[in-house]
């Protein structure tokens, strides 16, 4: 796996972020996250894992079942058995600006808990109070580290597809070290709002249905 500087400089500049070695090949697949996680997918690459343990995650939506909030979106985070990638590497670091770092899934997570704070603190019983202060404190370490893009081939795995609704590949298998093909981490300042994330799916939905070839039109679905 490259170590790749990350160079704010490329950014607006066609979605491509990596060196041309790597953009060149249309069957990688670019996912960002916190670098909280490095370690281990440096040592045992993606998992089909949780970032908090199922257990915490299933107490957080009892609790939430308890007083009648909605813990809909955090169940079916527990149920979720992929790992989303996106063919633009520019995208890829669109998805760890402040406001979604660290996923969709704690996104949910972090507004169910804040939910029963503000509207049921004065309810909360000490065991349920600290449990829920434990998770978010957990929450906080996983966005405090710098973001990091891993760059993967795709085409190395076996249980994979190309949404056309999401425009993006979902990997519904744990993904080995030898699919690892690059590591960006995002050590320096990033101007998000100059990131057009409608102009790059508009792109790819374009791509996906024109005459050219392209590696995610072979596993569409």
């Amino acid at each position: 796996m490259q170590l790749i500087t990350f160079d704010p400089a490329l950014i607006g500049t066609g979605g491509r972020i990596f060196p041309p070695t790597i953009e060149s090949v249309d069957s990688i697949g670019y996912h960002g996250t916190s670098s909280y996680y490095s370690s281990d997918i440096d040592k045992n690459g993606f998992l089909l894992t949780k970032p908090l343990p199922p257990a915490d995650l299933k107490r957080l939506v009892s609790i939430a079942d308890k007083y009648r909030e909605d813990g809909g979106d955090v169940r079916d985070f527990i149920n979720l058995k992929s790992i989303s990638f996106t063919p633009v590497s520019e995208l890829a670091l669109f998805y760890v600006r402040p406001e979604s770092f660290g996923g969709q899934g704690l996104l949910h997570v972090t507004r169910l808990i804040e939910q029963l704070f503000q509207r049921y603190a004065d309810q909360l019983t000490a065991d349920e109070t600290a449990h829920l202060t434990a998770m978010r404190g957990c929450m906080e370490l996983i966005r405090q580290a710098q973001p990091v893009i891993y760059g993967v081939d795709i085409k190395l795995l076996q249980r994979k597809n190309f949404g056309r609704v999401t425009l993006a590949y979902h990997v519904y298998e744990a993904i080995p070290t030898s699919a690892l093909v690059a590591k960006m981490v995002i050590d320096q300042p990033v101007d998000y709002a100059t990131i057009d994330e409608k102009e790059h799916k508009q792109a790819l939905r374009t791509s996906l249905y024109s005459a050219g070839h392209h590696y995610f039109k072979e596993i569409a679905s």
